[in-house]
C-alpha cells in the first residue's frame, strides 16, 4: 500500500489536531457579527469554526479550502448542524468572490502553509480585493520561539497527533512528519513581516493582541492575532504619504501623514502604498504616461523643491545616531563616530538617516521607483560584472527600499555641495557642480522615456564609455588634462582590485595555515571574536552549514561557488555609516591556494527609509538589499545572495552577501578639482537617471522634469539650503563628542 498524502493524513486526524484550539472560535464569531456583508473562511477544514459562526449570524458562509477530503468533512458536519456553508474547492491564493466580504478571516495559523513571500503578498492582495471598503480581514499565527524551537526540535511528541517537528530556522521552515510517514511544512513570519504584507496589500491595521482574549501583544506573547481594514482611499499628493504603523499600548494602529491635493500619481486606487510598478498594471500608453508626469506638477510644482527648511518639531540629529548606535557592535560605535568627526563631508555619509527624516516632508510628485536610499557620491562608482566589463554603477545598496524619486537625487545633490563647500569651492561653481549633476539626470531620464523597454532595462555606463566622455570634456576645454589622467588611472587600479590583490594583502600563513591577517580594531579574525563554551566555538561547520543555505539564494542552475573551499572568517570595519554593523570577509580557496575568492558578509538592518516610506514587503532585509540591486544596477555580482544568521552573542540577524572586490574602483572624491567634481556629478546623474529608469516610470518622470533649468535650479537651491543645515548638525555633532555624550575614537 502506498504512503499516504498529507492532505489525506490531516484531515483524518484533523479532529484531534484541532481538539485544543477551541478560543478562538468566538473571537471569530465576535468579528463576523459586527461584519455587514458576506463572510468568508480561507482554510475551513472540517467547519470547525464556519458552522459556529453560521448558527451565531444566520448568514451562510463562505468556505474555502484547497483539500477535497476536509470539504466533505466539512459538508457532513454542516449537514448534521442544521446549517449551510457555501464550500468551494480552490487555493486561497487565487480567491475571488462574486460579491465583496464584509469579514473575511483565516484561523487556525492556515496562512503558514503558503511557503513564500510572494505567495503570502498575492493572496493578502487577493484578499484586498475582495472586500467591502471597511470590510476586515483577521488572522492568527504563532510568533517564533527560538527557545521553544531549539526544546522542540527533533523531539517526537504524542500529542495532539504522534509526530516530529524539526526546525530549519534559516528557512523560517518547520517540517512536520506523522508517524505514519506523511509530512508538511509550516512558513513562520515575523511581526514586521505581517505588517509588510499588510502594506503591500493596501490593508490598514486595525489590531494586534496576543491571544484570543483581546490580551495585548507583547514580548511573552506566543501567538499573533491580526485584525485589519481595507483602506479608503484618501486624496493624497505632493507629499509622500502612505501608511505607517505606530505601537499605542498592547495593540498596533495605523497613521498617515495629513495630505491634500492629487492622489499620488503612483496610486491606481488598489493599494495604501505606492508602488513602482502600478502603471504597468494600468496598461497606460505613452500619452497617459506624459500626462501623468505632467499633472504630478500641479500636487508638487518643481519650484517647490528648492524650499526647505527645518520641521519645528525636527529630531535631534544626536539622538537619532544614538537610536542607531542601539544596534550596532558597541566597540566599534566610537570609530563610526570618529570617522564623521573629520568635516560635515565625512558627518554627510554617515547622517542617511537625518536626512532620511528630514526628506519624508519634502514636497515630491508621488511618481515611486526604487531607491537607492542612500546615493551619496561616495557611493558611485566602477566594478566589474559577470561579462567581465568595467561599468560605472551605484554600488551601495543598504538602504534600498521603493519611494520618491526625488529622495535620490537631493541626496546625491547635496552631497556634492557639501564636497564642494570642503573643497573650498565658490558658491557659482558649487551651484555649477550640483546643477551639472541634475541637469544629465533630466536629459538622461528623457533619453531612457524615448527608448523601448529592454534598452532602458539593459543600458549602462561602461568605464570606456565614461573615459571616452571624459577626454571630449578635455577636447572641449571643460575639464583639465590632470582630472583626465587621474580618471584613467583610477580606471586602471580598479582592474588590479580583485581577489587575489586582497590575498596579498589581507591573508598570510599562520601556523601553516592560510589566514586572514588581524589588524585590529579594523579586522579581527573570527577565532578572537568566539566565547569559549558556546555553539560557535568551532565556527569552521556552522558556517559551512550556513554556506549552505546561502547557496540557495544564488539560483538553482550550477555556480562557481561550489568549487571553493572555505578557509577562514574575520569581522571587518568598512565605510563610515556602515561602522558599527556586523560585517565579516570570508576567504575560500579553488583550485589551490593561489586561487582566492573573498566574500564580504554584511549586516541588513531595515532601510533609514522604512519609518516614512513604508516598511519593507521582503521578509529579510538582506533580500530587500539583494532585490534592490538587481532591480536597479545595470549588472550584478553573480555571488549575491542573502542569509539569517544567529550571531555569535546569540541574536538572529539578517545579511546579505557579496564579493568583497570585483574590479572595485572610486574616485578620490576629497581631491576633486572643480572641473572634475562637475564631470563626476555627470557621471552620477546619469547613472541614478538609468537606474530609476529601469523599473520607475521613466516617461513620466520626463514628462514632469520638462525640458527647462526650473529644476536643476530648485535642487540647488535645497542642496545649499540642506548644506547649511547638515552644518549645524555637525556642530551639535561635534558638542555632543566634546561634551561627552558621543564617544568618537580618530584616526581609525
Amino acid at each position: 500500500m502506498g504512503r499516504v498524502s498529507w492532505d489525506e493524513a490531516f484531515a483524518h486526524r484533523y479532529q484531534e489536531w484541532s481538539a485544543e484550539m477551541t478560543a478562538d472560535i468566538a473571537f471569530y464569531v465576535a468579528l463576523a457579527r459586527q461584519a455587514n456583508g458576506p463572510l468568508a473562511e480561507l482554510a475551513v477544514g472540517n467547519g470547525r469554526v464556519a458552522i459556529p459562526v453560521a448558527q451565531a449570524t444566520g448568514q451562510q458562509v463562505i468556505g474555502i479550502d484547497s483539500s477535497p477530503a476536509m470539504l466533505a468533512q466539512a459538508r457532513a458536519r454542516a449537514a448534521a448542524a442544521g446549517v449551510q456553508l457555501d464550500l468551494r474547492q480552490g487555493d486561497m491564493r487565487d480567491l475571488a468572490l462574486r460579491e465583496l466580504a464584509g469579514l473575511i478571516y483565516c484561523p487556525f495559523r492556515a496562512l503558514l502553509h503558503l511557503p513564500t513571500w510572494a505567495d503570502r503578498r498575492r493572496t493578502f492582495e487577493r484578499v484586498a480585493a475582495s472586500l467591502q471598503p471597511e470590510g476586515r480581514f483577521a488572522w492568527n499565527a504563532f510568533a517564533f520561539d527560538h527557545r521553544i524551537a531549539a526544546h522542540l526540535d527533533g523531539e517526537h511528541q504524542q500529542e495532539p497527533v504522534p509526530h516530529t517537528n524539526r526546525y530549519a530556522v534559516g528557512d523560517n521552515r518547520i517540517d512536520i512528519t506523522l508517524d505514519s510517514g506523511a509530512s508538511s511544512s509550516l512558513w513562520w513570519a515575523t511581526k514586521n513581516e505581517w505588517l509588510g504584507l499588510l502594506d503591500v496589500a493596501g490593508l490598514q491595521l486595525e489590531a494586534l493582541y496576543g491571544g484570543f482574549a483581546g490580551e495585548p501583544f507583547n514580548d511573552d506573547s506566543r501567538e499573533y492575532v491580526f485584525v485589519a481594514r481595507r483602506l479608503v482611499l484618501r486624496a493624497c499628493g505632493g507629499h509622500y504619504s502612505p501608511g505607517r504603523h505606530s505601537m499605542t499600548g498592547g495593540s498596533m494602529t495605523a497613521t498617515t501623514r495629513p495630505t491634500t491635493g492629487a492622489r499620488s500619481a503612483d496610486d491606481d486606487g488598489t493599494r495604501g502604498v505606492p508602488f513602482a510598478s502600478s502603471w504597468r498594471r494600468a496598461h497606460l500608453t505613452v500619452d497617459q504616461r506624459v500626462a501623468r508626469g505632467r499633472a504630478a506638477r500641479r500636487g508638487a510644482p518643481r519650484s517647490a523643491h528648492g524650499r526647505w527648511e527645518p520641521a519645528p518639531d525636527r529630531p535631534d540629529p544626536v539622538a537619532l545616531l544614538e537610536e542607531q548606535a542601539a544596534t550596532r557592535v558597541p566597540e566599534l560605535v566610537p570609530i563610526r563616530y570618529g570617522r564623521m568627526l573629520v568635516s560635515p563631508f565625512t558627518f554627510y555619509r554617515g547622517a542617511a538617516a537625518i536626512m532620511a527624516a528630514d526628506l519624508a516632508a519634502s514636497p515630491v510628485s508621488g511618481i515611486t521607483v526604487q531607491l537607492c536610499g542612500d546615493a551619496h557620491l561616495s557611493n558611485f562608482g566602477v566594478f566589474g560584472t559577470p561579462e567581465r566589463q568595467l561599468i560605472f554603477d551605484i554600488n551601495d545598496f543598504d538602504e534600498t527600499l521603493p519611494g520618491p524619486w526625488e529622495w535620490d537625487i537631493k541626496r546625491m545633490a547635496a552631497s556634492f555641495e557639501i564636497l564642494g563647500r570642503f573643497r573650498g569651492f565658490s558658491p557659482d561653481n558649487r551651484h555649477a557642480i550640483v546643477t551639472a549633476g541634475v541637469r544629465e539626470y533630466q536629459e538622461r531620464m528623457r533619453r531612457a522615456a524615448d527608448m523601448p523597454t529592454l534598452g532602458a532595462w539593459y543600458d549602462q555606463l561602461d568605464a570606456d564609455v565614461l573615459l571616452k566622455m571624459v577626454r571630449q570634456q578635455v577636447r572641449l576645454k571643460q575639464l583639465d588634462k590632470k582630472s583626465a589622467r587621474r580618471a584613467e588611472k583610477h580606471v586602471a587600479q580598479a582592474y588590479t582590485r580583485d581577489s587575489t590583490r586582497v590575498l596579498a594583502r589581507r591573508a598570510g600563513q599562520v601556523g601553516g595555515e592560510l589566514r586572514i591577517v588581524a589588524e585590529p580594531p579594523l579586522i579581527t579574525p573570527i577565532e578572537d571574536l568566539i566565547v569559549p563554551g558556546t555553539e560557535w566555538q568551532d565556527p569552521a561547520p556552522l558556517i559551512k552549514k550556513l554556506l549552505a543555505s546561502y547557496r540557495r539564494t544564488l539560483g538553482h542552475q550550477g555556480h562557481p561557488l561550489e568549487e571553493f573551499r572555505y578557509v577562514h572568517a574575520a569581522r571587518k570595519v568598512v565605510g563610515v555609516g556602515s561602522v558599527g554593523t556586523r560585517c565579516y570577509i570570508l576567504l575560500f580557496t579553488g583550485r589551490d591556494n593561489d586561487d582566492p575568492l573573498f566574500l564580504q558578509v554584511k549586516e541588513a538592518q531595515a532601510s533609514v527609509l522604512e519609518p516614512y516610506a513604508g516598511a519593507s514587503t521582503f521578509p529579510h532585509h538582506g533580500q530587500r538589499v539583494v532585490m534592490g540591486q538587481r532591480l536597479m544596477q545595470a549588472a550584478t555580482d553573480i555571488f549575491l545572495g542573502w542569509q539569517r544568521i544567529k550571531g555569535l552573542d546569540g541574536v538572529t540577524r539578517d545579511y546579505y552577501v557579496r564579493q568583497f572586490h570585483d574590479w572595485k574602483g572610486s574616485a578620490d572624491v576629497e581631491r576633486l578639482p572643480m572641473p572634475g567634481a562637475a564631470q563626476y556629478a555627470r557621471f552620477c546623474g546619469a547613472t541614478l537617471a538609468r537606474a530609476h529608469a529601469r523599473w520607475g516610470d521613466r516617461i513620466a518622470i520626463a514628462s514632469y522634469l520638462g525640458q527647462g533649468d526650473m529644476f536643476d535650479r530648485a535642487i540647488a537651491e535645497f542642496s545649499a539650503a540642506y548644506a547649511d543645515q547638515n552644518e549645524r548638525d555637525y556642530q551639535a555633532f561635534t558638542e555632543a563628542v566634546n561634551s561627552g555624550r558621543l564617544i568618537a575614537q580618530t584616526g581609525v
